[in-house]
């Protein structure tokens, strides 16, 4: 797994942490159970009944992902009707919280520091 989903190697310690929290988490395999794809038919049903609940989406994905294509949005961009804004970023795959740390925490400094750039209840509170 890890050598398939991780661009680059990662330090044991770090990979150690991720599967732990994997087996310590009482939800990961409901997950998996619970995401079917008769779950996603009924809430594309619900989304199209309300398009308001998908406004304000604003997709990023990387560009690297092995585990889930842009053809997955498309797909789903499709099915719901909507079109959503997208930023690819070329160096992250599906954890990019481990594998472009760095430039991961700088694009979400970069979106929480943009005023309205996250809708209504969302949005960090002034202190």
């Amino acid at each position: 797994f890890a050598r398939r989903q991780f661009l680059q190697p990662l330090p044991e310690d770090l990979r150690d942490a991720f599967f732990a929290g994997y087996a310590h988490c009482p939800a990961a395999t409901d997950l998996f159970a619970w995401l079917t794809p008769a779950l996603l038919r009924r809430l594309e049903q619900q989304f199209v009944a309300r398009p308001e609940a998908l406004a304000a989406i604003h997709v990023w994905w990387g560009e690297r992902d092995q585990v889930v294509s842009l053809k997955e949005l498309a797909w789903t961009e499709q099915a719901l009707n909507v079109h959503w804004p997208t930023q690819t970023f070329p160096h992250w795959g599906h954890y990019p919280m481990l594998d472009a740390p760095d430039e991961w925490v700088r694009a979400l400094i970069d979106v929480l520091a943009t005023p309205d750039a996250i809708p209504g209840p969302c949005r960090p509170q002034a202190e």
